[in-house]
């Protein structure tokens, strides 16, 4: 489950750079990709509920204060079949 779950996330990650090529095809256009991804060594607790607070909550809170730091932003998909992480 978890392998698939990152894999969509992933695909999805590279449609948008697709997409971001795509539009900056135009000259009038200047797009840019920027996300924000979980950290691989986020501590995320094990459990078999299929939605659990706590868990939402932290990575709420980390999704924010990534957001709001600019150098944890990452601006290009990592190339299919190449390991999760992306160092910048």
């Amino acid at each position: 489950m978890k392998a698939s779950i990152k894999s969509s996330a992933l695909q999805n990650i590279q449609d948008a750079e697709a997409f971001v090529k795509l539009i900056n095809s135009r000259p009038e256009f200047d797009a840019q990709l920027r996300y924000v991804a979980i950290p691989q060594d986020f501590p995320i607790k094990e459990t078999d509920e299929i939605f659990n607070p706590e868990i939402i909550q932290n990575l709420i809170k980390l999704g924010l204060k990534m957001g709001e730091d600019p150098t944890s932003w990452k601006t290009q998909a990592l190339p299919p079949g190449a390991p999760f992480e992306l160092k910048k």
